[in-house]
This record gives structure tokens, sequence and C-alpha cells, in this order.
């Protein structure tokens, strides 16, 4: 009787262990993955679902699930504690679940390519959160809770149906790259001044119909694209950004360019085609690391004897669909005799 019990016993143990063995691991795909796994890469499989075993991956860092058919993730994605990087572009995805709340050790959240209509408002929850890209969804608002993460670097929600931005903008200080192209923005708000680690903001082919001065605030901005808007004129304080070295106005309604410009000591490229641009204002010689000048299509007859001091670095400049004479091509042909020039 002894030696049955213990018998028993063994077994018992046997089996509860044998459970845990099966509990532990997900068959993904064909493939299965255990406790231990680290990185899951399963981009363009066609993969239509996500089973819920995927829970049981507690170790699991980076889940790469690009480009499949994915419309709806499991509840139990949320008990992924470890899981750092999550990609899931171009799926079918209509929400996320409120269980991605609990991945507090997630950096970064890349879903663009999807028909996500809202995010949940405990994507707060997500301290730790550094790189989030919404761009290409359904999206026509940001939950204010979001902008609670003061550990954002990254954010992308271009191409997206969003029109406003709220003031808690302000509140992402880290943050250093801000997209938020192709949307119905009328209206940066003041806030952004507080974005003092800001190197690269692009909002171009939205409705905005004026820069605010709050902007010349944004001393490390490298790079400000604004294309494609309805903007009549630039702040008074634009040459405030002495960081700046790419700046793209084009495509706007912009008559003349500010005095302050030539602050813009640093910039390399300078694109302000098709705007209403009839003159150019003599501080542009101080520009002289400017390489690429792209001046097509304004009503301009004329550019400043200063411009021949941008002769040692400026490689391209764009002048096509303007009206200079004969004349005054001659002279900007003297005046920047290693610059190739676009008429």
């Amino acid at each position: 009787m002894k030696y049955i019990f213990k018998y028993l016993l063994i077994s018992f143990f046997l089996l509860i262990a044998s459970c845990n063995s099966v509990q532990n691991v997900c068959n993904f795909d064909g493939v299965t993955y255990d406790f231990n796994s680290k990185n899951i890469k399963l981009n363009n499989k066609n993969i239509s679902s996500i089973p819920s075993c995927i829970g049981y991956l507690n170790n699991l860092k980076i889940l790469n699930l690009n480009k499949n058919k994915i419309s709806e993730l499991p509840i139990s994605i949320g008990q992924l504690n470890n899981l750092e990087k999550l990609y899931l572009s171009q799926n079918k995805l209509l929400s996320l679940p409120n269980s991605i709340g609990n991945l507090e050790n997630l950096i970064s959240l890349i879903v663009p390519h999807n028909f996500i209509k809202n995010i949940p408002n405990n994507i707060s929850k997500l301290k730790k959160m550094k790189h989030l890209n919404f761009k290409l969804n359904k999206l026509d608002s940001i939950p204010l809770s979001l902008f609670e993460i003061k550990s954002l670097e990254l954010l992308d929600f271009s191409a997206n149906t969003i029109k406003t931005l709220p003031d808690d903008i302000g509140n992402l200080i880290n943050l250093k790259d801000f997209y938020f192209d192709r949307n119905q923005l009328k209206k940066i708000p003041t806030s952004i001044m507080r974005l003092k680690k800001l190197r690269k903001l692009s909002v171009i082919f939205n409705q905005l119909t004026e820069i605010p001065e709050a902007l010349g605030y944004l001393k490390n901005l490298q790079m400000f694209n604004c294309r494609g808007n309805s903007i009549k004129k630039l702040p008074i304080n634009l040459g405030d950004m002495t960081n700046l070295q790419n700046l793209d106005v084009s495509e706007n309604n912009i008559t003349e360019l500010p005095i302050g410009i030539s602050g813009l000591l640093n910039i390399k490229t300078l694109k302000l085609s098709k705007n209403q641009i009839k003159s150019i204002p003599e501080g542009i010689g101080s520009l002289i690391k400017l390489e690429k000048f792209d001046l097509s299509f304004n009503p301009i007859t004329h550019l400043p004897e200063s411009i021949k001091y941008l002769k040692s670095n400026l490689k391209k400049l764009t002048l096509s669909s303007c009206k200079f004479s004969d004349k005054e091509k001659e002279k900007i042909k003297i005046w920047l005799p290693n610059t190739n020039i676009i008429w």
C-alpha cells in the first residue's frame, strides 16, 4: 500500500507538471513557442487571427505581425508583461483591446495602415512608451489620456481625420519627433512651445492658416515641414529657431518673408516654392550654410545682391516659373558661379 501511494503521488505531480508545460506553450502559425520565447517574427504570413494562448508567453519581448490580415487582438495579449515592441502595421485592425494598457514594459507600439477608430483611454498606463505610430488609420480624435505618457519620444498620427490638437500636447516634454501630416488641423496650439526637445515637426497638407510665434521657442528644432496648407505669413521670430536645418513652407499663400529669417544660421535646405513671394530680404545672405534653395513658382523678379555670400555652399537654386528678366538671370549667374541654377 505504501508503494502504491508513493506511485500515485509521483504520477500526480508529473501530471501537474505536464499541464503547466502545456499552458506555457502556444502554437502559432504551425510553430510551437514556449515560455522562454523572446522574439516572434511572423510578418507577411497571411495570418488572420492571434490565438489566445499568446498570453502564456510571458517572456516575450518582441512581437512582429506586420503585413497580415489580423482584425482583432485577443484580450490575453495584455498578459505579456515583458513585451517591449509590438508591430502590427498593415493589418485589418478595427480597435485595440483595453488590456493593451497592461503592457507596462511596452516601448514601441507600431500600428499604421489599419482601420482603428478609437484609442483606449487606459493607454496612459504605458508609462515606458517611447514610440507610438497610428499613421493611416481612421482616427478623428486623440484621447487626452495619451498626453499623460511623458516618456514619448516619437509620435505619428499622419493620414487620419483629426481636426484638433489639445493644449495637452505640451505635456509631452520628451517628444523629439512629431508627425501630423494629412489631417484636418486648423491650428497649432501655443503649448507646443513646451516641447523643448522637439527635433522634427511635420504638419503637411492640413488646413493651417498661420504658424504661432510659439514655434520660435523650439531651439532644438531641426526640421519643420508645413507644405500644402493655407499659411499667409511666417512668424516674425522664425529666426529664433537657430538649429533649424530643413524648412519647407511650399504650397502655401505666403507673400513675404520675415526679416528674422536671417537668424537661421544652420539652415541647409529652404523650400519656398508655390507661394506668392515677390521679394527676398537682404538678410538671406547670412544663411551661409544653405545648400538647397527652392523659390520656384513665385512671382519674384529679382534677388538681393547679398545672395552672392551663399556661393561657397549653395549647390542648387531652383528658380523655375519665376519672372526674372534675362539681365537679372545674368546677374545671378555671376553672383553664384558654382551653383546649379534651374530656371
